[in-house]
């Protein structure tokens, strides 16, 4: 497991820019078609019994799209890059995230790349693919839900089976609230992968008891390797907002 957290590496007028410019966009739903707002009043958001799920931004591939479509990430993207892998790292090598962006829906009704103004070269068939630069907002669950078959909790890694051996992927999470507080809870748990207590029944790989944590402190960021195993806990019915973290899945050159 290998897994790194920095503090006091973001300006707070960086940190404000990147937060300001995600809280203004549409965001795409994952699922349960729960949209969201920063204008909305805390009772509209949660005055329905139902899980308010996973959202993102999609932000780019390369850092050239990066640079044209969303210009505080892309600022973000290069202190980190020079403060933590001293510019070795590359988004346009990393692991994209597993999801398509194309059909998901906004709350304006438009799909994610119309409600947000991106020009029509950006909406390329790597939305089918996912993307190394998003931004990733959880938001309350209010109930638990049934899990499937197949599923282990939201437990993961962010790399594919094929890549369970592969050295050098890397995913950075970077906090951008302003303003979080230790009860909203939101934490990131990374378990132990050499302690053999449960098998993953989707992926066969096994694991132990969660062994370090990271906390949604304004300004943080984390980095492990693609194949840390891990989970995102949602944030508490108590938090004002969602918990907006930027992802940067990378590469890291020798």
């Amino acid at each position: 497991m290998e897994v790194k957290i920095y503090d006091n590496i973001i300006p707070e007028d960086l940190l404000l820019e990147n937060y300001n410019w995600a809280k203004d966009k549409d965001f795409a739903v994952h699922y349960r078609h729960m949209y969201y707002d920063f204008n909305q009043s805390r009772d509209d958001i949660f005055s329905t019994i139902t899980q308010q799920g996973i959202y993102r931004i999609a932000v780019g591939n390369t850092l050239n799209e990066v640079e044209k479509y969303s210009p505080p990430i892309a600022k973000l993207w290069k202190l980190v890059n020079e403060k933590v892998f001293n510019n070795k790292a590359t988004i346009e090598k990393g692991i994209p995230e597993g999801h398509s962006y194309n059909g998901w829906p906004t709350k304006t009704g438009k799909n994610h790349f119309e409600a947000n103004n991106f020009p029509n070269d950006y909406n390329t068939s790597n939305v089918f693919q996912g993307f190394t630069c998003y931004v990733n907002a959880r938001g309350p669950k209010l109930i638990n839900l049934p899990e499937t078959k197949l599923a282990n909790g939201g437990i993961h890694r962010d790399c594919p089976p094929e890549l369970f051996n592969e050295d050098g992927y890397y995913t950075v999470l970077v906090v951008i609230n302003p303003v979080w507080k230790p009860e909203w809870a939101g934490e990131i748990l990374f378990y132990d992968d050499e302690e053999h207590v449960t098998t993953h029944r989707k992926r066969g790989y096994g694991y132990g008891w969660p062994k370090q944590m990271f906390s949604l402190k304004p300004g943080s960021l984390v980095v492990f390797s693609s194949q840390t195993i891990h989970k995102t806990i949602a944030p508490s019915s108590g938090a004002p907002e969602l918990a907006l973290r930027v992802a940067f899945r990378v590469k890291v050159e020798d």
